[in-house]
């Protein structure tokens, strides 16, 4: 991802605050731009005109919308189904894609123990790294302008957690990779 800057993972959760207007978004599964909490809609809208991706799809998370992304990958030739067992597949993403591990993740929210546990100062967290959101944006207008030309941005909710959960967190993800799509839906 970051050698050619396709944004596999981009993750912004979203304060407890939110939690009444995010419980509707989820629970719904919010299909289009034009249904989703105002504050989402900004968001994903202020990084699609970085992107500039050719399509915004909100993701559902539906059987049809996984039956989709598989299709997706098996024409594309990155999934393979493997007959031996039921629903099992072979993926061949791209190995320059960082989304492959949870320490290359960029979680960007206004305080840093709102998302990643803190950990001794010798101690790498392994579950992702933090970014405060303006550096999150100078990242971005360097590194991101374009960088989804020619391919579809997927707007994922997900919570860390339970939903309802006394320390979940819930966020929007942005990928353009239909394997993410498909592997965040359970």
């Amino acid at each position: 991802m970051f050698a050619r800057f396709n944004p596999g993972l981009l993750k912004k959760a979203i304060h407890h605050d939110s939690f009444n207007l995010l419980r509707q978004f989820y629970s719904n599964y919010a299909a289009s731009l034009s249904t989703l909490p105002p504050m989402v809609k900004s968001y994903v809208m202020e990084k699609a005109d970085i992107c500039k991706p050719d399509q915004v799809v909100v993701c559902d998370g539906s059987a049809e919308e996984n039956a989709r992304m598989l299709k997706l990958q098996i024409e594309s030739g990155s999934l393979v189904k493997l007959h031996k067992y039921e629903n099992c597949w072979l993926a061949r993403t791209d190995p320059r894609d960082v989304a492959r591990t949870e320490k290359q993740t960029v979680i960007s929210t206004k305080d840093r123990s709102l998302t990643l546990p803190d950990t001794h100062p010798s101690v790498d967290c392994q579950l992702g790294n933090w970014m405060s959101p303006s550096d999150l944006d100078k990242a971005l207008e360097e590194r991101f302008p374009g960088c989804m030309k020619g391919r579809t941005m997927y707007v994922l909710p997900f919570s860390m957690g339970p939903i309802g959960g006394p320390i979940s967190k819930f966020g929007v993800e942005l990928t353009d990779s239909p394997y993410v799509v498909a592997s965040m839906r359970t």
